[in-house]
């Protein structure tokens, strides 16, 4: 039920405005992002956002995901899926439920938008001049103690994207 009352939501949010804020009133800066998080920046709690686990890597450029048989987390440049994090053994694999699958994704846009959207994608974010703001956390290391397979944050204390495949972080920066 939660699923349904969030994905109502974020459609919702998304018709109603160009920009979505989670847990939070409203973005910081509406000109140039589409998507943002309460984070520990702004006085909310360490929390990062925890990409989708899939047995089979599909999407198109730019897509996103931790592939959990292979235990890395990869994005698609286009031609074909690229690791941004070395591969974890200890990664679990967790089986998505087969009776609740929603084969229609939420679009975040803004401009006018009126389907979901039929790519392989839960959310997707179209803009031409705005940006997702990823949660932001202190540090890491020590702020996220038991962070899922393919967390991905801002780590203020590196500067750079951090990732967990169920083992290590990597930092993008």
């Amino acid at each position: 039920m939660k699923k349904y009352i969030l994905t109502f939501s974020i459609i919702c949010s998304g018709l109603l405005s160009a920009q979505v804020a989670v847990e939070q009133a409203a973005v910081t800066n509406p000109a140039t992002t589409i998507l943002e998080f309460h984070d520990q920046l702004n006085g909310g709690p360490a929390k990062g956002l925890v990409l989708p686990t899939v047995q089979t890597p599909t999407g198109s450029e730019g897509a996103i995901l931790f592939n959990g048989p292979a235990g890395v987390v990869q994005y698609h440049n286009g031609t074909a899926w690229v690791a941004m994090s070395p591969a974890s053994a200890a990664a679990p694999y967790v089986t998505p439920a087969t009776a609740d699958v929603n084969t229609m994704g939420t679009v975040i846009s803004d401009n006018t938008v009126t389907e979901p959207t039929t790519d392989a994608a839960v959310l997707k974010l179209e803009s031409t001049s705005k940006a997702m703001i990823l949660p932001r956390v202190s540090n890491v290391e020590t702020a996220l103690s038991n962070p899922a397979p393919g967390t991905m944050v801002y780590d203020v204390a590196s500067k750079s994207i951090a990732i967990f495949n169920g083992e290590v972080w990597s930092f993008w920066n």
